[in-house]
């Protein structure tokens, strides 16, 4: 398996979100939330309606990150009367595993025409890059949250090379 890239361009995200918009309220809320949170694979394929309904932020045990009125929506859309187990399941019931969700993000990036590498670290690098870049979160705090040792590691998680880590910030946005 290659290394992915976080997807850089704002309107690659909006082509992505509209995309699976259309298609599947599932993938495109495990999308959003992905791209928002900045989960853990493992924990984002894991997470519980319970721990996510009706919040303005979500824990991990140790960090708390603002869940947008817009998103918060979406849950509330797409779990309609369920109110726990787990968020995105297959057809049996089961959460989705890493190879389902490499698949759907395979599956959008070729519908929509995006060349670069995904797959299922892409949503939290994605997340990573656009809190750096448009939210400005401090470096240090991105890294620790991310779990990096440094923020040289963070940055190139993130694949911002170190000479352009001045010119990065564009405009603010709500994945």
């Amino acid at each position: 398996m290659g290394v992915v890239a976080p997807i850089k361009d704002y309107h690659v995200l909006e082509q992505m979100k509209k995309y699976l918009r259309e298609r599947s309220l599932r993938n495109y809320l495990l999308f959003r939330i992905g791209v928002n949170l900045g989960l853990p694979v493992q924990e984002l394929l894991q997470l519980k309606i319970e721990d996510i309904l009706n919040r303005d932020s979500f824990s991990n045990g140790k960090y708390y990150i603002r869940i947008s009125e817009s998103l918060q929506r979406d849950i509330q859309h797409y779990v309609a009367s369920r109110t726990s187990g787990y968020m995105f399941t297959s057809a049996q019931g089961n959460p989705l595993s890493r190879f389902q969700l490499y698949s759907i993000l395979k599956n959008v990036a070729e519908s929509i025409g995006y060349n670069r590498p995904v797959g299922a670290m892409t949503l939290r690098k994605t997340f990573a890059y656009w809190a750096y870049c448009d939210y400005l979160i401090y470096l240090p705090l991105l890294s620790k949250y991310l779990n990096h040792h440094t923020v040289q590691h963070t940055l190139r998680y993130i694949d911002i090379a170190e000479e352009e880590e001045s010119n990065v910030c564009l405009i603010a946005v709500d994945l």
